[in-house]
């Protein structure tokens, strides 16, 4: 076996919307799937236990459960390595989602070509809280066609306040046990997860990796989504916190935030790797209260920061008014365009973003983008299509 998937869960069903059942699909639809070993540690309840079986037989997944009641989580952890036969360990949550059908071959292949012993670091999109259960039947047969479409409209990048405190790198990528891949013989010589802390056990192999000099790298260029979660202004508060902790511990002396921009390989030539041509975000915004925010001069100065910030390239701007704070913008950029139509008399406004591969892909800095303008807008609602071309 090449791969084994191993993956903690007990309160899926309870708590986050049966987020297990998707995260099981998305490894079926996976080129390499007869490759892979997945290992399903269970230390909940039985209830939970009963509904995660139910869903295993009812499609018909080669997988292995192991009940454990009671275990934290890097107990769950090292319980399914011990339990394992591949090559590399990739451990996942059972709430982030695969989003590539060629994921773990590529990330197979490359470690293989290159000899390296750990990854992680992946992009990490997110879904808000109770979307979920929004689209669950069509996320359900999406997922079951090997499609991510609704998916993909519901998924967001960190951005705004969570990366003005500090958090695109932390909340924008993955740790290695969220999706992380490590070399078997690496795991166990590092003496595995420590089972003393529920949290942070993530990051503290992580540390003992890079003091150790294996061999790591950025799979930044790879796309996870975490699904059900509340991102709050208080992570970064945590964050602090969290780093001091580990300081004091004597298990952090530097900044594992750096450590990931660091690790800044590129995957390129790998086969099978799925890129976007180009893709169009397309938003409505309503509710915008306050009359500053649809001033010309202070939405130009505010997206040429965002474009520089997001790696994109503003070529200049064509601007038509029809009345106070009423206008169609369009920003050209290297890789595209913007524009801009804004009804302050109703409050409401509309997008359009598109970007072409112009030295990369560039999907990701958009929908990035997006997040800025929505942040910087403020409504009280608005709805997003992401159209690929």
């Amino acid at each position: 076996m090449y791969i084994s998937v191993i993956i903690p869960t007990g309160d899926s069903f309870l708590k986050k919307s049966g987020s297990i059942r998707f995260v099981l699909l998305s490894l079926l639809n996976q080129s390499f799937y007869e490759h892979i070993e997945i290992i399903l540690v269970h230390n909940g309840e039985e209830v939970d236990y009963v509904e995660l079986l139910k869903f295993i037989n009812n499609n018909n997944i080669n997988i292995s459960v192991h009940k454990r009641a009671g275990l934290n989580r890097p107990q769950s952890r090292n319980f399914g390595a011990l339990n394992s036969s591949g090559k590399y360990l990739l451990f996942l949550d059972d709430d982030t989602i695969i989003f590539d059908n060629h994921s773990i071959e590529n990330i197979y292949l490359f470690f293989e070509k290159n000899n390296f012993d750990y990854g992680f670091g992946a992009t990490r999109f997110w879904t808000k809280a109770g979307e979920i259960e929004k689209i669950e039947k069509n996320l359900l047969f999406d997922l079951e066609n090997k499609e991510y479409l609704n998916l993909k409209n519901t998924s967001y990048l960190p951005t705004g306040n969570e990366r003005n405190n500090g958090n695109s790198i932390s909340l924008g990528r993955s740790f290695i046990a969220s999706f992380g891949i490590i070399k078997n013989e690496a795991f166990f010589e590092i003496g595995q997860f420590n089972t003393d802390f529920n949290s942070f056990d993530d990051d503290l192999l992580t540390y003992e990796l890079f003091k150790s000099n294996y061999n790591g790298i950025s799979l930044k260029d790879f796309s996870v989504i975490h699904v059900n979660h509340k991102i709050n202004d208080n992570y970064g508060v945590f964050l602090e916190q969290y780093l001091s902790i580990l300081e004091q511990e004597k298990f952090l002396n530097y900044d594992t935030i750096n450590f990931l921009k660091s690790l800044d390989y590129k995957l390129e030539n790998l086969e099978n790797i799925q890129i976007n041509k180009g893709l169009h975000i397309l938003g409505e915004l309503y509710g915008i209260e306050k009359s500053y925010n649809f001033s010309l001069s202070e939405i130009i100065n505010f997206l040429k920061e965002s474009i520089e910030y997001n790696n994109l390239k503003f070529l200049g701007d064509f601007k038509y008014e029809f009345g106070l704070n009423s206008y169609t913008l369009i920003i050209g950029l290297a890789e595209s365009h913007i524009s801009i139509h804004t009804w302050p008399e109703n409050n409401y406004l509309t997008i359009d973003i598109f970007v072409c591969n112009y030295e990369n892909d560039n999907s990701k800095n958009a929908i990035n983008l997006f997040g800025d303008i929505i942040n910087f807008y403020n409504p009280k609602y608005f709805n997003k299509k992401i159209i690929e071309r």
